[in-house]
């Protein structure tokens, strides 16, 4: 195993073990994808906004 992900891998279960999950259990939805379609229907297929 190369020495970044064994440190990686000791890192994750460091903070595991003081109790910080490794994964969200949830999250809040700032933005639906309808929301964003609808605020950015001006723009053309691969433009961007300025």
């Amino acid at each position: 195993m190369s020495e970044i992900k064994e440190s990686r891998l000791q890192k994750a279960n460091s903070l595991v073990s003081k109790g910080f999950a490794s994964y969200a259990q949830s999250f809040r939805v700032s933005n639906t994808t309808k929301f964003l379609m609808q605020k950015f229907d001006y723009l053309e297929n691969g433009q961007e906004e300025d």
